[in-house]
């Protein structure tokens, strides 16, 4: 990391669909901030390993791997490197070679010029707590927008599918992510959370259309109901 012969980057996995335009990823010296890059528009992982995808940061040594290209290079710790989302709120915060307020300290650090380790997470699980940051010769180098080695990803037996964009003009209409496998989409309404149990009831008719793990979702606005609370319910094929 940092050293301009030697291969760097940062990659971001996740499950296949999901829209990760205009998050970002800042880069700290200590507690200065050095850089900032912010993913582009329509930027959507692929399924590429089991349900998951990959978005690779990188050098020019990794061209051909990488999604986006670093535009300076940062060697000296301590280094941070914060992911926030596309309304600015911090996913992630870690800090290598030195300990800075709401970093996570990652002790594996390569200064070494030759640079060929890495700093990967590793082990078996769906969710960013389920892995460990590990270091070791190559770990990571080696599979820049592919699974860490050491990495295993439990099957998604149930798709994590979020409501990420909801457009209420002349009809309804919302963008759901996280749907790689195409399971059937319903749209379903209420107007109270309160109630034990909720009483939700599906939207009909609707209109969807599915893309790489994304849905798109449109329908007339329900007559009679007043302050509508909408949910998106997802059957497996």
């Amino acid at each position: 990391w940092g050293f301009a012969f030697t291969p760097a980057f940062i990659e971001l996995a996740g499950i296949a669909g999901f829209d990760l335009s205009d998050w970002s990823i800042a880069i700290y010296h200590e507690i200065t901030l050095i850089s900032r890059y912010t993913i582009t528009n329509n930027t959507t992982l692929l399924n590429e390993s089991g349900g998951y995808g990959f978005w690779v940061l990188g050098n020019e040594l990794l061209s051909d791997a990488s999604d986006q290209m670093f535009t300076n290079l940062l060697w000296d710790i301590p280094t941070g490197i914060q992911l926030l989302n596309e309304v600015g709120g911090v996913e992630d915060s870690i800090m290598f070679g030195g300990v800075a307020s709401g970093f996570e300290l990652v002790s594996k650090i390569d200064i070494e010029p030759a640079g060929t380790n890495g700093v990967a997470l590793i082990g078996t699980g769906t969710n960013r707590d389920d892995f460990a940051w590990a270091f070791d010769t190559n770990i990571v180098f080696s599979t820049p927008g592919a699974v860490n080695m050491g990495q295993i990803f439990g099957d998604l037996i149930v798709p994590e599918a979020y409501i990420t964009a909801l457009i209420m003009k002349t009809n309804v209409q919302f963008t759901v992510v996280g749907n790689p496998d195409n399971w059937t989409v319903q749209p379903m309404i209420t107007t109270n959370l309160m109630a034990n149990p909720v009483a939700w009831t599906m939207v009909t008719p609707f209109n969807e259309q599915w893309t790489g793990g994304t849905n798109q979702v449109w329908f007339n606005f329900p007559t009679g109901v007043t302050n509508p609370i909408y949910s998106i319910r997802l059957t497996a094929p």
